[in-house]
């Protein structure tokens, strides 16, 4: 026991001089917090990671010392867009959807590319969206297109399913060619 308690101040004295992260302060921005209603101006927004910390009219909020801040004038801050309708695999996709506010895209049919492209924007190298990604197509032999994943029968469909069972997938992209037997 002796031992044990100066090996828990240590870590706690430890722990308390990382201290906390540093926030980032938005000041004077005008806010949109949902589309549709009325925007307010001349906001602070503490935001610390990936959480808003608090909201409020400038100069009402603190601000601690050592926080960054942002000079928010002339400047909106608003909620992300997603888009739930996408094929994104190329590697400057990315920016474009940011630039137009779109932070979260449903990726409609999972390729190499796109695998590459999700990690280099998880580990923050490439600008992006948060990509989710359904399967890649499953459609039937008479499709138009060249077709790895040519699905028959239902149990053709059974043994496609069971093969992306756990997978990161979020959904699993069917088309128009398959049989009803194979749907």
């Amino acid at each position: 026991l002796c031992f044990a308690i100066p090996a828990l101040l240590i870590a706690a004295c430890a722990s308390l001089a990382e201290g906390p992260r540093p926030l980032t302060a938005f000041v004077g921005v005008t806010l949109i917090t949902a589309y549709g209603e009325p925007h307010r101006e001349n906001q602070t927004v503490l935001v610390r990671d990936d959480r808003i910390l608090e909201v409020g009219d400038m100069g009402e909020v603190f601000i601690p010392w050592g926080s960054h801040e942002v000079d928010g004038a002339g400047r909106v801050l608003a909620p992300g867009l997603v888009d739930m309708h996408v094929h994104i695999f190329m590697p400057d996709d990315g920016v474009l959807f940011l630039a137009n506010g779109v932070t979260t895209v449903r990726n409609m049919s999972d390729r190499a590319e796109t695998i590459v492209l999700a990690a280099e924007i998880d580990a923050g190298t490439r600008p992006g969206p948060r990509i989710y990604s359904s399967t890649p197509i499953i459609d039937g032999p008479q499709a138009d297109w060249e077709n790895p994943r040519a699905t028959r029968s239902a149990d053709d469909m059974r043994r496609r399913i069971a093969e992306l069972d756990n997978s990161e997938h979020v959904g699993v992209k069917l088309y128009e060619n398959l049989s009803r037997e194979a749907f």
